[in-house]
């Protein structure tokens, strides 16, 4: 198995996105994020001091691989270093659908959850057109594909907050979490969880 991350986005992905700079310099306010380092390239944050309180994690999250375990006994600074979760924030000019496709079994309607069977199809034809919307032919909702309930594995979105080594099952944001982002940006925010 590979990376898996729970992310964080606003739940209207075309909500006016946050400077970068403004939403980082917050979430180190709540205590999300703590010390920035470098990982492979990738700007990323250890856990800040109120992690714990802001995200709920059901599971002791262990090192997973090798690699780490081989580094982490070359050197004692490893796990200072690159702590076994770590948080990435990234802004989009552009939206985007990001899931695991094989993970995505059943996406349903929002208001009836009936089964979407060509969900991916209807997604396509958005990304054509962002005027065109779906109709239910069960209960006759329509609905552009972003307002499709994923089950938490998928989302269209702009900006996002990830959670990396935090997978389904293992983690989520607390209410808290969640109302301060509220808050902070005058939008709802969602979470959902990808395997890569």
């Amino acid at each position: 198995m590979g990376d898996v991350r729970l992310t964080i986005t606003h739940k209207n992905p075309t909500s006016k996105v946050i400077d970068e700079t403004t939403l980082k310099n917050k979430l180190r306010d709540l205590g999300l994020l703590g010390r920035q380092f470098d990982f492979y390239g990738e700007t990323s944050f250890a856990p800040g001091e109120k992690f714990k309180e802001l995200i709920r994690t059901d599971l002791n999250i262990k090192e997973k691989t090798i690699e780490k375990r081989l580094l982490s006994k070359l050197f004692s600074s490893y796990r200072e270093t690159f702590p076994p979760v770590r948080l990435t924030l990234k802004t989009n000019s552009e939206l985007g659908f990001d899931c695991s496709p094989e993970d995505v079994e059943t996406v349903t309607c929002p208001n009836c959850k009936a089964e979407i069977k060509n969900w991916s199809e209807e997604i396509d034809k958005w990304f054509n057109d962002n005027n065109y919307t779906w109709n239910c032919k069960n209960c006759q909702t329509t609905a552009p594909p972003y307002k499709f309930d994923y089950k938490r594995l998928g989302a269209f979105s702009r900006q996002t907050i990830n959670i990396w080594n935090i997978g389904k099952g293992t983690g989520k944001p607390t209410t808290k979490l969640l109302d301060e982002l509220k808050q902070m940006t005058k939008t709802e925010f969602e979470y959902y969880y990808v395997r890569i």
